[in-house]
């Protein structure tokens, strides 16, 4: 009984040990996560605020949005791993077939432990300017001329031409008190939409349209008056318009001028002495 005994001991210490083993692999997900060098969306990238401010390990950083759910439960790196660590930010929709896959937020990188964070947000973006084609902007990518640094929180927003997209490449630059968080995205321009038109002869149809009074003529009828449109166009309030006169059809005179609207949705009348518009409808 003793021997068998002592055959059962190395058993136990061998699977202690590969238990050990499997526990210290388990840590892979403690590693501190690596300082991008450039941020970047497809073949867009402006250089990393860390390449570019050169700053060491008293600064800690952190990428937040960078997993989604897979559809076998299991977590999936939404930015692409390169030497340079590139980033998508922008979402990816889920397909129809994997009802299990979820919508991934925007990657932000953010670091903490600046001096000042609104000094490291000035200093990084006038590099992004000078260096690398990067414009100040406000948050619908208007070219601003300035930004207020001297708050110890706000935002700032740099981008550039997309290379791949008609839209912008840009960084939201957002600062606290010790921290950056940089926020890249690709952002689109809004679509355009069509404006209907009507044509100069809808334009003089819809003139005659309205009742002498409504227009301000003296007479009872639109049918003693006679409508010309005016060649060209004009500007009303900022709004290209055609301009029609109203002519008395007993003397030739000029009853009245009146401007409609391209789309028709408003004329104005010409006030004659003060040759101010008037609003009609």
């Amino acid at each position: 009984m003793q021997m068998n005994n002592k055959k059962k001991y190395p058993l136990i210490a061998l699977v202690i040990a590969l238990c050990i083993s499997l526990t210290a692999c388990g840590g892979k997900k403690d590693e501190a996560p690596t300082m991008p060098e450039f941020y970047t969306i497809g073949e867009d990238s402006f250089p990393s605020i860390s390449k570019i401010l050169q700053f060491g390990e008293e600064i800690q950083f952190l990428q937040i949005g960078s997993t989604e759910e897979s559809g076998d439960g299991s977590e999936e790196e939404t930015s692409s791993s390169s030497s340079s660590s590139s980033s998508v930010s922008s979402s990816t929709s889920s397909s129809s077939t994997s009802s299990s896959q979820v919508e991934s937020e925007p990657v932000s990188y953010q670091y903490s432990g600046f001096e000042a964070g609104n000094q490291a947000a000035e200093a990084y973006i006038k590099v992004l300017q000078v260096s690398h084609d990067g414009t100040l902007m406000d948050e619908l990518c208007a070219t601003v001329e300035t930004t207020d640094f001297s708050e110890t929180s706000g935002v700032a927003y740099v981008g550039k031409p997309s290379v791949t997209e008609e839209g912008t490449f840009r960084l939201e630059v957002r600062w606290e008190e010790d921290t950056c968080t940089i926020t890249p995205s690709i952002e689109l321009p809004p679509p355009k939409t069509e404006i209907s038109q009507i044509s100069v002869e809808e334009a003089v149809s819809t003139l005659e349209g309205y009742s002498a009074q409504s227009l301000g003529l003296p007479k009872d009828s639109m049918e003693e008056y006679t409508v010309i449109a005016e060649d060209g166009l004009v500007l009303v309030d900022g709004t290209i318009s055609f301009k029609l006169d109203v002519y008395d059809s007993s003397t030739d005179q000029v009853a009245g001028s009146y401007m409609i609207t391209l789309d028709g949705s408003h004329i104005y009348r010409l006030n004659p002495i003060s040759r101010t518009v008037e609003l009609i409808s």
